[in-house]
């Protein structure tokens, strides 16, 4: 998009006026172009002083601006017909930050019919999911979609899982497609069985998660040399959920018509505006999965995705 100077001139001006400090110290010491890099996750620090302060907010105040609202979300805002909304994925699709959003979620919409489940699976990447691995919990080998996700029949599934690119790709298009996916795959045990095809289903809307900024995953360079989407095979050393999380899935959530939550770079803005550090949300550190302050980021970080105004 294009921005005259003018624009320029009045919207810093605005901000300015708006008295923020974070904001104005921004506008005063940067060019334009790191303005705009550091205006992402805006609904995540833009309300931050301590953690014992923050809140998850209501959606006048965090509501992302980023894509248009969720059929579901509109009809849980404004109808009494049940809306199924499932988090789905692995360990980082689990604990506290998934109760805070369903009170959050409750809490937003009092008279809304809301039908909210976990379904995931910690240590079971993307290959576990479809049946090309077994679970390290229960050591059996299955494709677990039916089971996880089309038996629930979701209207809205909120996912992250890591793991192999190829079958990554397989179940965001399985997400729309269902077991036909899996037909023709070579390994007999990714294949749906007949009884488990739900064939009515709904089609439901996603929202794909990103890795977030825990652990070491923050901070890291920008390496403006990775390869493009088509490039798993020549991704460097140590970089592969780097290319994953930053060029692999925007590139699949775009080409499946879903929303992308940008956790990579909204959770980098946000320890880097309030001057946080990958410990203070990692349950322990160089340790990928949340803590209490984690759980409570990531949980607002969705909510902002959940908004529905007129």
């Amino acid at each position: 998009m294009f921005f005259t100077s003018t624009f320029i001139s009045l919207f810093t001006s605005s901000l300015l006026s708006y008295n923020h400090p974070i904001l104005s110290n921004l506008i005063k010491s940067h060019s334009w172009n790191s303005i705009n890099k550091r205006l992402d996750g805006f609904e995540l620090y833009n309300s931050f002083k301590d953690w014992q302060s923050y809140k998850m907010g209501n959606c006048n105040e965090i509501a992302t601006e980023e894509h248009p609202p969720f059929k579901a979300i509109k009809r849980l805002a404004t109808t009494n017909q049940e809306v199924r909304i499932l988090v789905y994925g692995q360990s980082l699709s689990e604990g506290k930050w998934t109760q805070l959003l369903e009170e959050w979620l409750r809490k937003e919409y009092p008279n809304g019919n809301l039908v909210f489940a976990v379904n995931s699976r910690g240590g079971c990447p993307s290959q576990c999911i479809v049946g090309r691995q077994p679970w390290v919990i229960d050591n059996t080998q299955y494709n677990r979609l039916p089971q996880d996700v089309f038996e629930f029949n979701p209207d809205l599934i909120i996912f992250h899982v890591l793991g192999a690119h190829d079958d990554y790709e397989k179940i965001l298009r399985a997400f729309k497609d269902g077991c036909s996916v899996f037909a023709d795959d070579p390994e007999p045990l990714v294949r749906c069985t007949q009884s488990s095809s739900f064939s009515n289903r709904k089609l439901p809307e996603v929202l794909v998660q990103n890795d977030p900024r825990t652990g070491k995953n923050y901070p890291h360079p920008d390496h403006s040399g990775l390869p493009d989407a088509t490039g798993a095979a020549q991704v460097p050393e140590g970089e592969w959920n780097h290319w994953m999380t930053s060029v692999f899935i925007p590139h699949l959530v775009e080409k499946n018509g879903y929303y992308l939550q940008n956790n990579w770079k909204d959770m980098e803005a946000f320890l880097d505006m309030t001057n946080q550090t990958a410990d203070d949300i990692s349950h322990k550190p160089g340790d990928g999965h949340f803590n209490d302050n984690g759980h409570l980021l990531n949980a607002k970080a969705t909510a902002s995705h959940l908004c529905y105004g007129e």
